[in-house]
């Protein structure tokens, strides 16, 4: 994994397919069953499960101790990720297929370098980059459950 994250970073035209097919495996927009994927992905442990009113918030901790958060509809869809730690996850693999919007984004010109904002009709984030880590979130507008709102999701 790390092998293929890094030839994404360094040559994004040239592996674009192999790139995109690895954030494929799970995370935001799919379905619950990709929860064990992205853990085994984020090298994490202490999956706990806190059932909310619309959603179940699912929370892990990578090696470094970073928090991981997945935000699961009762329809079975992730339809939000948030994070903070020293730093930032493998966010292709919590992003999915909307990790080609954050690489976009990313390259952009863009005048904070302390914070990455991407709002868009069909996908949301920010990434805020702090003195000692990084937070941040994800998420897709259309999969909200009735009642969430973006706050929520933190």
């Amino acid at each position: 994994m790390f092998v293929v994250n890094s030839v994404c970073k360094r040559m994004p035209g040239l592996v674009a397919g192999i790139c995109l097919s690895h954030a494929a495996l799970a995370g935001l927009g799919e379905g619950a069953d990709s929860l064990p994927r992205d853990r085994t992905a984020l090298r994490a442990s202490a999956d706990s499960v806190t059932a909310l009113n619309a959603y179940d918030l699912h929370e892990v901790t990578t090696e470094d101790g970073s928090r991981v958060r997945e935000f699961v509809s009762r329809s079975g869809t992730i339809f939000g990720v948030a994070w903070s730690g020293r730093t930032k996850p493998d966010l292709s693999a919590l992003l999915a297929a909307h990790y080609a919007d954050y690489l976009k984004a990313a390259a952009s010109n863009h005048r904070n370098h302390k914070v990455l904002s991407i709002s868009s009709g069909d996908f949301a984030m920010q990434i805020m980059k702090l003195p000692r880590g990084f937070t941040g979130f994800a998420y897709v507008p259309a999969l909200l459950p009735s009642g969430t709102t973006a706050q929520d999701i933190r």
